[in-house]
């Protein structure tokens, strides 16, 4: 496994030559950051340019929205008239439900009030 071996002493040698590779690293990386193979810009490469940013700009717009297109089946179909169901089940058993409030004499007016208000209507 990592870190078994033979253990060796530390010597000046070892880390001179332990700085001499960080530096050659360092030096290395930086050396070839951004590079790549130039190519010359051409019209060509300016009208395929903004040809790949239409087709994506396209290809975003059209699947936004989408997901894994499924065949309806039938088995589909009944889950989909169960959920409807539940949905409409639970829809029902929640109407008229809130956070319960004390019956205050405040309470008492406004709900007098607006049974005025609903008479008038």
């Amino acid at each position: 496994g990592l870190g078994i071996g033979t253990p060796v002493p530390v010597t000046p040698e070892m880390e001179r030559v332990k700085r001499n590779q960080e530096i050659f690293s360092s030096v290395v990386y930086k050396e070839n950051v951004g590079m790549g193979t130039p190519t010359p810009v051409t019209p060509e490469i300016e009208r395929a340019k903004r040809n790949q940013e239409h087709i994506s700009s396209v290809l975003y717009k059209e699947n936004v929205g989408m997901g894994t297109p499924t065949p309806v089946t039938p088995e589909i179909e009944r889950v989909k008239r169960n959920q409807e169901h539940v949905s409409s089940v639970l829809y029902k058993e929640n109407v008229g439900m809130g956070t319960p409030t004390p019956v205050t004499p405040e309470i008492e007016r406004a709900k007098r009030n607006q049974e005025h208000v609903s008479s008038v209507s």
